[in-house]
């Protein structure tokens, strides 16, 4: 019985439901796509997002998030820095924050990115996560 599915070799589908996610190919273009059919296309995958929700191009696979640094004041949250390394030389990245904020800088010569979330994009106090390409790093602000 032909019911739409897709029949992958070897794998039982409660193991590995196989979840699609953005893909952004290395053309710059984005498809939602299975993380396998992502990688044997050359692409960056990102689990459970629509293409909408992010932005290509494409990272290089090296990036790498340095523990980001909460300055507090007061009880409140004043700067949150997170520092991105081995980038490629001025591309532009995305640093998405669990709570919502988005900046976008560009890569120094050296291939580093330093983000400023202050004042009004700062986040509150406690957990929270910052994600760029298919990199995401969890941090507390603890005030």
């Amino acid at each position: 019985i032909d019911r739409g599915g897709e029949w992958l070799e070897g794998q039982f589908c409660k193991d590995d439901p196989c979840p699609p996610g953005a893909c952004c190919l290395p053309d710059e273009s984005c498809e939602v796509l299975r993380k396998q059919e992502c990688t044997d296309r050359q692409g960056q995958w990102y689990e459970g997002k629509a293409c909408n929700e992010i932005e290509c191009p494409l990272c290089n696979g090296r990036e790498a998030i340095k523990r980001p640094k909460c300055k507090t004041w007061r009880g409140k949250v004043k700067k949150v820095t997170v520092k991105v390394i081995r980038g490629t030389p001025g591309e532009e990245y995305t640093a998405t924050l669990d709570t919502g904020q988005i900046m976008k800088k560009s890569a120094s010569q050296r291939g580093k990115v330093k983000f400023k979330f202050t004042r009004d994009d700062a986040p509150e106090c406690g957990s929270n996560g910052v994600t760029v390409c298919d990199k995401h790093r969890d941090f507390d602000c603890d005030c």
